[in-house]
């Protein structure tokens, strides 16, 4: 006999959050198409998507949920605590089918096995175990008795033509093309390109109804003032909709390849939700047609009717030039936000963005689609390659973007890997080695708090090893305290105007401080020749003049920013095994 045991209000509350996220976790066992292979790699991240936030007008159709997890709440609920009514494993055994195959994938995702080596894993433990067994070989039959299909598609595309790549019964590749120099042969594989696509809707529905509760709670109040849903363009674009359920997304892409390899490349496009606050989030055929359709999911036989809209898209200048086929960041017209012209420096040998000669009329986005498409044309008539300010062609990207608002600046690359290091390569150049190694035992000595693990292990002279969380931390709060007394006071003084402005445009409580930041920046760009010598007018210097109209449209920049992206990037370089069966 047990005595009785009075628990206080947090052991119930805990108890009755463990019953939600139990409940939560059946709906995303339960059979459902959207679910993917890769879905048990972010059992965490969806059972912690639980916590109650919105951002715009869903009915309200649940409670929402105040208690916040802590250190003793079990979140990583596996898949024993529900039923399970596969058979025993094998005559006699103790454990179900089901169990067994869920521990053994639990171990390759552990030891990062890719595909073939996860079957080769449950085909030789299949081989060890009593016969006859029901232990499942393969992926297809793991998701079918989950109830769950694949998301990811597979096609390869020929090189000399672009045209589909048709198989062969070997798992060769040949080119169905009569006129392409690649037909009627066995294609090699640097005669490839393999796109993998992900079906867009089924992973929107998933992430979706994982986390209805947050889309339909009122909690509006737990996104930060200076989120993307409270400023301008999001506004504007969702304001008309109060009788629908917006979806907005976030696309990033990266220059950085997820492996390394001389036959082949891995280049990934992550999109994240702006209606899920920032704790909790997560082919352009598929995304122009939800779009201009929208579409409809059922969640707990309720249907939900859902709009999709592109808010903004997120790269480096290299990725974003290449993307959406404008001119490269060194090259004249190069600005994506405004006319502003370069002008080339013959005795630098480089472009300059002279602050004097700025052209701050913004690019009109119609305009923008008729060069484009003026620029394709030509080359494709004359097979030579035209430029109408600083547009190369015509980009897909532009039926789902609004340009240039939708195109913005990353602050992670302009600023805290960008602008900073090229500020402290100039200190280098005419500080005394005393004043740069004051300034390397102030970064050295800093006691920063314990959920901030950031050491400046690389001192000045080695700035390029600075990773983009020195640059961050450096400009947004310890860099004005270890320059002072160190570096001359014009520079001092210069970077303090910089980094105040940077500060305010970071998270902004109100216009007012944005209307500061974009003075303080326009002052610091003014002055910035004048500090230094006109090779700093580089295009990076003049994208920071068009922060401040950024930050307006879109929030602060620390939540349009690609650090969650590259995050998100190393998670899936931890994945890839090797760089054969990667999907």
């Amino acid at each position: 006999m047990y005595s009785h045991i009075g628990y206080s209000r947090k052991v119930i509350r805990q108890r009755l959050r463990r019953q939600q996220q139990q409940q939560t976790m059946c709906r995303m066992l339960s059979p459902i198409d959207s679910q993917s292979d890769n879905s048990m790699q972010f059992d965490e991240q969806l059972t912690a998507a639980t916590i109650s936030t919105t951002a715009s007008s869903f009915s309200q159709l649940h409670e929402p949920i105040d208690y916040q997890a802590d250190e003793h709440d079990n979140i990583n609920i596996g898949i024993n605590d529900f039923p399970d009514e596969s058979p025993p494993l094998f005559s006699g055994s103790s454990i179900t089918t089901a169990a067994a195959t869920n521990r053994i994938m639990k171990f390759s995702l552990y030891a990062n096995l890719d595909k073939l080596k996860s079957k080769k894993l449950l085909q030789l433990i299949k081989s060890l175990l009593p016969s006859p067994n029901h232990l499942l070989t393969s992926h297809k039959q793991i998701l079918k008795q989950c109830g769950r299909t694949t998301m990811f598609t597979a096609q390869h595309y020929c090189v000399h033509c672009s045209d589909i790549a048709s198989s062969l019964k070997l798992g060769g590749k040949m080119c169905s093309s009569i006129n392409c120099i690649g037909s009627q042969r066995t294609l090699q594989t640097h005669e490839l390109t393999e796109v993998v696509t992900v079906n867009i809707r089924s992973r929107l529905e998933s992430i979706l109804s994982c986390n209805i509760e947050v889309l339909t709670g009122k909690t509006n109040h737990l996104f930060p003032s200076g989120d993307i849903s409270r400023f301008k363009y999001y506004r504007l674009n969702t304001m008309n909709k109060e009788n629908d359920n917006v979806i907005s997304l976030i696309l990033h892409a990266d220059g950085a390849p997820l492996i390394r390899s001389t036959k082949q490349s891995l280049w990934p496009c992550y999109a994240s939700i702006i209606e899920l606050p920032p704790p909790i989030h997560f082919m352009m055929h598929q995304l122009r047609a939800l779009i201009e359709r929208g579409t409809s999911i059922f969640i707990d036989h309720i249907e939900y009717r859902f709009l999709i809209r592109i808010q903004c898209f997120i790269a480096d200048l290299p990725v974003k030039a290449l993307l959406l086929k404008t001119i490269n960041f060194n090259g004249r017209n190069a600005c994506t936000y405004s006319l502003s012209p370069g002008q080339y420096n013959n005795n630098l040998r480089t472009m300059l963005y002279p602050y004097t000669l700025n052209n701050y009329q913004t690019r009109n986005h119609d305009d923008f689609v008729r060069a484009a498409k003026r620029v394709a044309a030509d080359a494709k008539t004359n097979g030579k390659q035209v430029f109408i300010n600083g547009i190369k062609g015509y980009s897909p990207l532009l039926d789902i973007l609004h340009y240039p608002f939708s195109i913005i600046y990353d602050y992670m690359h302009l600023i805290c890997i960008g602008h900073v290091p090229t500020l402290i390569r100039r200190w280098r150049q005419s500080e005394s080695k005393a004043d740069l190694a004051l300034v390397d035992k102030n970064l050295e000595e800093l006691h920063l708090p314990h959920n901030c693990s950031i050491k400046f292990k690389h001192p000045l002279a080695n700035v390029d090893d600075w990773k983009a969380k020195h640059g961050r931390i450096f400009v947004l709060q310890v860099g004005i305290p270890v320059l002072v007394d160190a570096i001359r006071p014009l520079y001092l003084a210069h970077f303090s105007i910089y980094s105040v402005a940077i500060i305010l445009l970071h998270s902004p409580k109100n216009t007012d401080e944005i209307e500061l930041a974009d003075k303080l920046l326009h002052y610091y760009c003014l002055n910035a020749s004048r500090v230094y010598d006109e090779s700093i007018e580089l295009y990076s210097l003049h994208s920071h003049l068009h922060l401040a109209s950024q930050v307006r449209l879109h929030g602060g920049l620390c939540f349009h920013s690609a650090f969650a992206f590259e995050s998100c990037i190393r998670y899936t370089q931890k994945r890839a095994h090797g760089t054969r069966n990667l999907h």
